[in-house]
């Protein structure tokens, strides 16, 4: 049903205007007759209106006629029924006609009000100079809106940089910014830090650049518009830096660097690689500042939010399926001093782009990892190491981790001479260990699954040494020259003091006394009579003298051919690959055409991990004064890193 403000609100907007109400009016009564229950009393004394008043008089006797008709006909019907039916068909009716009586009501006030062409006019002209009015009051509200909003964003941008945890904040003044994609970040700076000196760099050259970020057209005109204050570059290689840059920046900033194409582990790794190289050839005492999206670094994200850098008990959660980044910069003597959230607020013009080689922004900016590495001294021997440790650390707790520095494990094979003292040679070897190395080997435990015994029966235990510095970052390579160096020290020590154990995986063996054997067997039968212990009282006969002294230099000679005793040891390896995309046959052909004097390979099988991944698990023997596990290791991950992606030791036994 159709309610009064229904129809009210259809015709009240209609006031406005007498010949719209007058075209109502012709609508709305014309020439014929409305059944109303109520006549409208409007002034109009028009035919039209008289002709309604008998109508509608008409209508209401032809009414009362049929309904006492009604009543005589149905007689004998219940009242209360008769009557609810009748009453819904008057109030249906009812409510439509009062309807329409408001309605005209409304309409005929309205014609009375304007009666004139020139006092619509007039009301027109008012509407609409009220109209533009209103208008440009709403320009000037939306003006002082966007002005406001501007200064809330530059005082909410001003707070967080105030705010901010160092960073960017701390910045120097001349800046270098390398593959900055589509120069947002370069315009956001130069916003930020109008007193910074800044170089923006891309790696394609102009024309390229235009094709590729078609929407940074305007960004390049802001940049130069700066000029000299900031400069722009094309066709700048991150990994080959020019010489003559060295000492000219205060700090670099690389922001979501990428190999191009599709993502691949090996060759983000092989980028970051050679850019930590380039930068380290022209920065000293700058900052490198480096953004990665989570989870690309390897680090423990949770950590970094949380502020824990420090693990008491438990190794650093660094994963293996990542950039490794603590790793890299460690081969080039990068040492990670902060990490913190990278806030894309601080740069509200900022768009990070890229994406698929594209003109496209991906957003994966509010949980990346801003990573701020510093140079660190380049050191190469035991000593260097410990004594720069100590200058800081000169007392760490045990078992105590860094998240944000590497860590490495080797392994350690130690013979215990005297079994019954076992325990006190143990605390001796451990503290030689100590002595040696300070707190640069974190933690020492035996692996005892490993323990065994050597040839000659005496007892092999195998000890696990973490390496970690907290002060300069250990790479790979130079945690395994700290090794073998532990491993002399070991050895020199177990000579100058007499001690009773030996490192059978050093180069050299200490020196063990052994019985002096019988000649043997084979020129015995002529002389059987030739009494070798013979007594003390008898007489010395010169020419059995003579003949023992021939026979011991035979003997001597003899044993000199044969071919001494080898130490060797089996090494079971697990060899793990990127993906299940890796070529299994081709990775362990790879690992087999490894050649060494003294290493020996044999079988292996394919072990299922997870979602199709396999890994392969080999055997090897290898001679220990020729090869070494490490090496073979570092030899399998950089020379087959198309294949593999770590080696693991399951186990390691002296044979």
């Amino acid at each position: 049903m159709t309610s009064i403000e229904g129809l009210l609100c259809e015709v009240t907007p209609l006031l406005e205007s007498q010949m719209a109400l007058k075209c109502a009016e012709e609508l709305f009564f014309g020439e014929s007759l409305l059944l109303c229950d109520h006549s409208n009393e409007a002034p109009s004394t028009s035919g039209r209106h008289s002709r309604h008043s008998e109508s509608h008089r008409h209508s209401e006797s032809h009414r009362h006629s049929e309904s006492h008709h009604s009543k005589d006909h149905k007689k004998g019907k219940k009242d209360k029924g008769h009557h609810s039916k009748d009453d819904l068909g008057r109030n249906k009716q009812d409510g439509l006609q009062n309807a329409i009586a408001s309605a005209k009501e409304t309409v005929r006030k309205a014609l009375a009000e304007g009666s004139s062409l020139s006092s619509a006019a007039n009301v027109s002209q008012n509407v609409l100079d009220e109209l533009v009015k209103m208008k440009e009051e709403n320009a000037l509200i939306r003006k002082e809106l966007n002005e406001l909003r501007t200064l809330f964003e530059n005082l909410e941008t001003g707070l967080l940089w105030t705010c901010s945890d160092a960073g960017f904040r701390c910045l120097g003044r001349r800046l270098l910014i390398l593959g900055d994609g589509n120069l947002s970040f370069s315009v956001a700076l130069a916003c930020a830090r109008p007193e910074a000196e800044i170089t923006a760099t891309v790696f394609e050259d102009e024309p390229s650049f235009e094709l590729r970020y078609p929407s940074a057209a305007e960004m390049l005109i802001r940049l130069r518009s700066l000029f000299p204050r900031v400069k722009v570059l094309f066709g700048i290689d991150a990994r080959n830096l020019p010489l003559r840059w060295m000492g000219r920046f205060d700090d670099i900033i690389w922001n979501f660097p990428h190999p191009g194409g599709k993502t691949n582990i090996r060759k983000s790794r092989e980028l970051m690689r050679a850019v930590f190289e380039s930068v380290s050839r022209i920065i000293r005492d700058g900052k490198f500042l480096v953004t990665l999206v989570r989870g690309q670094s390897g680090l423990d994200h949770e950590a970094i939010v949380k502020r824990r850098f420090l693990k008491r008990g438990r190794l650093p959660a660094h994963r293996l399926d990542s950039w490794q980044i603590a790793y890299l910069a460690a081969e080039w003597n990068f040492s990670i001093e902060n990490v913190r959230q990278f806030d894309p607020r601080l740069f509200p013009l900022y768009s990070v782009s890229g994406y698929r080689n594209r003109d496209q922004v991906f957003h994966n900016s509010f949980e990346a990892e801003l990573i701020t590495f510093v140079l660190s001294p380049s050191l190469n021997t035991l000593k260097a190491v410990k004594l720069h440790e100590e200058e800081q650390y000169a007392v760490k707790e045990v078992e105590c981790f860094h998240e944000l520095r590497p860590y490495f494990k080797h392994d350690l094979s130690i013979l215990y001479e005297e079994t019954t003292a076992l325990g006190h040679w143990e605390s001796v070897f451990l503290n030689l260990v100590r002595e040696a190395c300070g707190s640069l080997v974190v933690a020492i435990e035996e692996v005892e699954h490993l323990r065994s015994f050597a040839p000659n029966g005496l007892p092999n235990r195998i000890y696990r040494l973490t390496w970690q510095a907290w002060r300069k970052p250990l790479s790979k390579a130079l945690c395994n020259m700290l090794q073998e160096e532990l491993r002399s020290l070991i050895t020199s020590a177990v000579l100058q003091r007499k001690l009773k154990i030996s490192d059978v995986c050093s180069s050299t063996k200490p020196n063990i006394e052994t019985k002096t054997e019988k000649p043997s067997a084979g020129g015995e039968a002529a002389d059987e009579d030739f009494d070798l212990f013979g007594s003390s009282d008898e007489e010395i006969d010169e020419e059995k003298e003579r003949i023992k002294e021939e026979r011991l230099k035979a003997y001597a000679a003899k044993k000199a051919l044969k071919p001494a005793g080898v130490a060797k040891s089996s090494v079971i390896l697990d060899i793990k690959p990127w993906d299940d995309e890796t070529s299994m046959e081709e990775m362990e052909k790879f690992v087999r055409g490894i050649e060494k004097e003294g290493l020996v390979w044999g079988g292996g099988k394919l072990i299922p991990l997870a979602y199709g991944i396999k890994k392969l698990q080999i055997i090897c023997v290898i001679e220990d004064d020729k090869v070494s596990v490490d090496d073979l290791i570092d030899h399998i991950t950089e020379d087959g890193a198309d294949y593999v992606q770590s080696v693991d030791i399951v186990a390691f036994n002296k044979i």
